[in-house]
């Protein structure tokens, strides 16, 4: 659904409209200035024709934010400006409890050198979902995004199709959804599957939306796709145009003071060794992207798990760089003088239902050294008051 060749003109005519106003303005010293026209749209004029400005206003208006040119309709009801409101309150709480927090530690945390060089890093995060905000928060200045889950891709449909009780009832559906991960670091599988079980909140597109918005970029482009047996991507201008379900959304994204966009990429794949002996496609894919860095958090442990050892093996072999909970890859694997292994939080113990997955050799690396406080929430050892992050760098 990209709609860049139509709404071009819509640009153009926002332009000359400002133009004429900016000479209208200039012969008479007693108005107001105007502003600037690159503040007044807040984006680059040599990107503005890569701007998707349907898929901007839809992912505002889902998000509490004013759209720029349309559903404009929308935005003026009182139950639009209710739901702004909500979201925006609890949006500045993500931001004091997460977003800074988290990037706070993180320029503590790594060395001042690691994102100086001129690399386009990739971001691998499996078992991610929708999971963008963590994403961005723990690692803003990625190219690439790989964001790996088992919910659908979905389909982002027109606002103005759907009907207004069914718009806000999608709207506050997606509330609902993002709510557990701003406030506690991690999605419900079930929650997930009961919401997305909407004929228009029907997979991850949307959240991912959502927080592109929310932290404040522009979506350039927006497109499904499915990767071949070569790990090529083939792209689809519409969902309609599929003749199966797509495996994969990528969004095209940027700010204001950037030329270059950012990119991610969500997978929905079960990527278990099963299934990914299938998928060789899948494989050359996330293969083909250098400096890799990756994020596991809330993760079921599954990487403990040995039909799981091609995620695991890929991120040993491909990453740079490791930022993990618990039920990410075993500490068996970090103790070795390939890695650089540095721990923060504490840790004695897991929820019950993955005691099975309880490792002694982390709880004894944990009582052997002098921990510094994880600054924010995250994790499933939250329920009894533990945080706990391994930040593993190869040598």
């Amino acid at each position: 659904m990209y709609y860049k060749n139509i709404y071009l003109y819509k640009h153009i005519l926002v332009l000359l409209t400002t133009i004429v106003l900016l000479f209208s303005c200039e012969n008479n010293s007693n108005r107001q200035k105007l502003k600037p026209i690159k503040e007044s749209l807040n984006i680059k004029l040599d990107t503005l024709s890569e701007i998707d400005t349907l898929t901007n206003d839809i992912a505002s208006i889902i998000s509490g934010e004013k759209p720029m040119f349309f559903y404009k309709n929308i935005a003026n009801k009182d139950k639009w400006k209710k739901y702004s409101n909500n979201i925006n309150k609890e949006w500045l709480d993500v931001e004091k409890s997460k977003i800074i927090p988290i990037s706070k530690w993180m320029d503590v945390t790594l060395p001042n050198s690691f994102f100086k060089q001129e690399k386009d890093y990739t971001l691998f995060y499996p078992f991610a979902g929708a999971d963008f905000l963590y994403a961005y928060a723990f690692f803003p200045k990625c190219k690439y995004y790989i964001l790996i889950g088992l919910e659908p891709v979905g389909k982002i449909n027109l606002l103005d199709t759907i009907v207004p009780d069914s718009l806000f009832a999608y709207m506050n559906h997606l509330k609902n959804i993002a709510n557990l991960p701003n406030k506690v670091g991690f999605f419900r599988t079930e929650d997930m599957e009961l919401e997305f079980d909407n004929s228009n909140l029907n997979g991850t597109s949307h959240l991912l939306l959502f927080y592109v918005k929310k932290l404040g970029f522009t979506i350039n482009k927006i497109r499904y796709f499915n990767i071949d047996s070569t790990g090529k991507q083939l792209y689809y201008l519409d969902k309609e145009s599929l003749k199966k379900e797509p495996i994969g959304f990528q969004i095209d994204f940027s700010n204001s003071e950037e030329t270059q966009s950012q990119i991610i990429f969500y997978i929905s794949l079960n990527i278990n060794d099963y299934n990914l002996k299938k998928e060789k496609g899948y494989q050359y894919f996330i293969n083909s992207f250098s400096n890799q860095i990756t994020l596991i958090k809330s993760a079921s442990y599954l990487l403990h798990k040995e039909h799981f050892s091609i995620t695991r093996n890929h991120i040993l072999n491909n990453t740079n760089l490791i930022v993990q909970d618990d039920s990410g890859i075993p500490f068996k694997f970090f103790n070795n003088t390939k890695w650089v292994v540095n721990l923060f939080g504490s840790y004695s113990k897991t929820l019950k239902i993955f005691e099975q997955h309880y490792q002694a050799d982390l709880d004894s690396a944990y009582k052997n050294n002098n921990t510094d406080k994880i600054p924010f929430k995250i994790g499933y050892n939250l329920k009894h008051k533990e945080m706990n992050l391994l930040v593993a760098r190869k040598q």
